[in-house]
């Protein structure tokens, strides 16, 4: 990263797990959590020339905002949607639009498992169906914030993460838990899921 730093390019981190809890489970830690926060250290440390972090794993379509302790730094993980039907999700896809250093968009496409045609169709652009200007941390930060007080943006997020299978219910607990998720990644601040 040092290198990419003194050459003033950008990067994207891609891994196939991400830091932090799952929405889905009750207490399902993804990392051991002895290198939760220290990867979060590292990654943000290099938040200047880091233009996110991708993953996959959970099979969710969903995002964590990782900042540095001081809350100085963040970088925006975004989890994927997955191609396979686990626990009987549409499979999805994702198309990234990167310009000038910022992930501006992005597009997912899915297969609705409900139809008897497998036809691939459109499934929701992120800025628009966010009202966003970009996926820049700021804005990433602000759609966590503006989904603390309105539910019906959080359960049209709540949709989309599990591409649109229409198969389970968000309580208030799942509400409050999807939320920490999101904003709370590192192991320290994981005191706010409600199990």
């Amino acid at each position: 990263m040092d290198k990419y730093k003194e050459e003033n390019k950008k990067v994207i981190i891609a891994a196939h797990i991400c830091p932090g809890v799952s929405e889905r489970y009750n207490w399902s830690e993804q990392m051991y959590n002895q290198y939760d926060d220290k990867l979060i250290d590292l990654i943000t440390e290099y938040s200047d020339i880091t233009i996110g972090m991708i993953c996959g794993h959970l099979h969710l379509d969903t995002y964590r905002i990782m900042q540095s302790k001081d809350k100085k730094k963040t970088v925006i993980g975004f989890l994927s949607p997955s191609l396979d039907t686990y626990l009987g999700i549409n499979p999805s896809i994702r198309l990234y639009d990167i310009k000038g250093g910022v992930i501006q968009s992005y597009v997912n496409y899915y297969v609705d498992l409900n139809k008897t045609e497998v036809q691939w169709k459109f499934n929701y652009n992120a800025t628009q169906e966010y009202n966003l200007k970009d996926l820049s941390p700021n804005s990433m930060i602000s759609l966590a914030q503006r989904m603390h007080s309105n539910r019906t943006l959080h359960d049209i997020w709540y949709e989309h993460m599990r591409a649109d299978s229409h198969m389970y219910q968000c309580d208030d607990k799942c509400w409050n838990n999807n939320l920490c998720a999101l904003e709370h990644p590192r192991n320290s601040e994981k005191d706010c899921y409600k199990w």
